[in-house]
């Protein structure tokens, strides 16, 4: 038998859609079924139907349960691992999200009549965890999630967490552990790898939990509202989503807390939150809105994807002075201080640890107040140009690299794990001034979260060739420590020595 399909345009609310079975040949079309479904499920287009309409959707889908009581089109069809869940998984969840809503909106009593269906779906689609298939599966789970805390999944569980343990069991611990892995920034759960133009963007970890919790409002924090900081109660109740990054705004040191300004080519760091309106009004009062800041809708990054949140935007008059990379009080704070120099060689980076002597350069360091080791070390390659400038008295009167992030070469970095504190005592120890490594550049946020930054000076400065010592160790370190060839170090380092 066909299946006729009761909508005139492929733009019409796909909940108005009565399921009924389908001849197998017909796969791909509902394939496509199933992911127009998913999509409107994700932006929760039922809530626009009657309940009626919504009554006949869930039951026209029941009628068509299979054997393991899924949502089925095909019964009796054996299909692939990729076509089961494109095909009847992904219709089974949009169901279950529409089954919630409506559970939710008019009550248990209300809608007894869908129990004896509904409870085994529970039961069947959750039973081995959310379907997934292949490179997509992180992807699937993400939006399955997603899906069923705009549905208003967590009110349900709550008032009948007995209603399908298995449901409940398998969406308290997925979000458990987004949880947990958002709070410790480790943003590596199910992570997203690929946009599906039929299904949209992949939500976000903190998209998943601000629709679970029902927060609509993402609101981008970079100063005393920051973890840890004077004011961070004032977030209580709103959902952590990790650290993002604003384009195009500047920050700027007032003292006792932070104002930013936009400005065309820098970012500001800072941390994303999902508030309610009760939230933002709290933060409103706090922040002076419309007096000494302006809160503002603008493009925030985290997790790799761009969507906008409200920030406060200082309203008064600042100086390039009061221009910092990013502004916090917390000095144990992790940071990852992005090495090109001589301190690629980890013996050498640890003289500003601990303090001593250098055995390379017969200088003696005063160390940092934290003597505490690199919790992690990575190597890396960065846009840019390294290039040799300045007379060193540490080496001989010679030159010692700098970074210009103006340039298209593959700049071989270090990467060390420190606290904030510890990288203001090293920028100490390699010399404060504009002319030497006197500018903290910002390069970006690692995939934890956590934020680059590397010393350099404030401008080009004037170039002059290293002394042998001072290269030496650098090609030590460039083959021992970043594993390169000879013949690749040699390549290298003649690169860095080209004019600028």
């Amino acid at each position: 038998m066909e299946m006729k399909m009761n909508r005139n345009t492929a733009n019409n609310n796909p909940f108005e859609t009565l399921f009924q079975t389908a001849l197998p040949e017909q796969g791909n079309k509902l394939w496509d079924e199933g992911d127009r479904l998913t999509r409107a499920a994700m932006d929760a287009e039922y809530a626009k139907l009657s309940e009626d309409k919504l009554k006949a959707f869930v039951q026209s889908a029941f009628a068509i349960q299979d054997a393991y009581h899924l949502v089925n089109p095909l019964p009796g069809e054996k299909l692939p691992g990729d076509a089961l869940v494109g095909i009847v998984y992904q219709r089974t969840y949009a169901v279950i999200a529409v089954a919630v809503y409506l559970k939710n909106k008019i009550g248990n009593e209300a809608t007894q009549w869908m129990d004896c269906s509904l409870r085994p779906m529970m039961d069947s689609a959750f039973a081995g965890g959310i379907a997934g298939h292949g490179f997509d599966a992180g992807d699937n789970m993400r939006r399955v999630l997603y899906m069923l805390g705009k549905a208003g999944a967590e009110k349900f569980l709550a008032a009948n967490p007995n209603y399908s343990r298995v449901f409940t069991a398998c969406l308290r611990k997925l979000i458990c552990e987004i949880e947990q892995h958002v709070n410790a920034d480790k943003l590596d759960f199910a992570q997203s790898n690929l946009n599906c133009p039929a299904l949209g963007r992949c939500p976000t970890l903190g998209e998943i939990l601000a629709a679970w919790y029902a927060k609509t409002r993402p609101v981008f924090v970079y100063g005393t509202l920051k973890t840890g900081e004077r004011a961070a109660t004032l977030l209580s109740g709103a959902v952590f989503a990790g650290r993002a990054v604003m384009q195009d705004c500047q920050l700027y040191d007032l003292g006792n807390y932070p104002g930013l300004k936009v400005n065309t080519g820098s970012v500001a760091p800072g941390e994303l939150y999902y508030a309610d309106d009760v939230c933002v009004a709290r933060l409103d009062r706090y922040e002076g809105e419309g007096t000494l800041y302006t809160r503002r809708r603008m493009p925030v990054t985290t997790e790799g994807k761009t969507l906008d949140a409200e920030v406060y935007v200082y309203n008064g008059a600042v100086s390039e002075k009061q221009a910092v990379e990013e502004w916090t009080t917390d000095e144990d704070a992790p940071v990852w201080y992005a090495c090109y120099g001589s301190s690629l060689d980890s013996q050498r980076f640890g003289c500003y640890i601990t303090g001593g002597t250098c055995a390379q350069n017969g200088k003696t360091y005063s160390g940092c107040r934290n003597t505490g080791y690199w919790s992690d070390s990575r190597i890396i390659t960065h846009k840019g140009r390294m290039y040799f400038a300045n007379s060193s008295a540490s080496w001989s009167g010679k030159g010692v690299a700098f970074y210009s992030p103006d340039g298209e070469d593959k700049v071989i970095m270090r990467m060390y794990k420190i606290t904030r504190g510890q990288l203001a005592d090293i920028q100490k120890q390699e010399g404060c001034s504009d002319n030497w490594y006197g500018n903290r550049l910002f390069l970006g946020v690692a995939d934890n979260g956590v934020p680059i930054f590397t010393l350099t000076s404030k401008t080009v400065r004037p170039q002059n060739e290293p002394g042998e010592a001072y290269l030496n160790l650098l090609k030590k370190a460039l083959r021992e420590e970043c594993r390169m060839r000879k013949n690749e170090v040699e390549k290298y380092i003649a690169q860095c020595l080209k004019a600028l």
